[in-house]
């Protein structure tokens, strides 16, 4: 699955997701059947499982996580996925995940962007799944905004985003 967000070309951007959905099929009740087996904390499987696959991410991954976590939507999980990374980013999702139960933290051997999403997916416990990189901001209306329209729209399996590109002045080019 290819990311429809273009990367950040330099460790000073962001893009700022601006409130549609990534990606979101749906799950049903028998693929929640499927994934009961996965450990939890909660017993209410979420509306949305939110997907963080990084790989060397600490630059930017504390912004990305507290967007997530500013959602006015309040059924959601977040999966971080780290894909092995060598810095600080296992740190910083677990430090968010001790402090927040919405959090959890996959920690794999560095398999690149497929298998990593793959993981993740196989985790993912909500009716819909988002992705997010962690070189993005969403705002905090996105996942909302994102789950009304699929329940209005039974028929759509995916939608995707309006971006911008934030420099680390703040300000946008596109």
């Amino acid at each position: 699955m290819k990311s429809p967000m273009p990367k950040a070309t330099s460790s000073s951007t962001l893009c700022k997701n601006r409130g549609t959905i990534v990606a979101g099929p749906r799950w049903g009740r028998a693929a929640a059947r499927h994934h009961s087996g996965v450990s939890v904390r909660t017993s209410q499987a979420p509306r949305v499982s939110v997907l963080l696959p990084v790989w060397n991410g600490e630059a930017f991954l504390e912004q990305a996580m507290e967007s997530i976590l500013r959602q006015t939507l309040s059924s959601f999980e977040l999966i971080v996925i780290d894909d092995g990374s060598t810095d600080r980013t296992a740190a910083i999702a677990e430090e968010f995940a001790s402090r927040d139960t919405r959090v959890r933290v996959l920690r794999r051997l560095h398999e690149r962007f497929s298998g990593t999403l793959n993981a993740g997916i196989a985790a993912a416990r909500g009716e819909y799944v988002a992705r997010m990189d962690a070189d993005d901001i969403s705002l905090p209306v996105r996942l909302q905004k994102q789950v009304a329209y699929l329940d209005a729209n039974p028929e759509c399996v995916a939608i995707g985003p309006w971006i911008e590109v934030v420099n680390e002045t703040g300000g946008t080019s596109g």
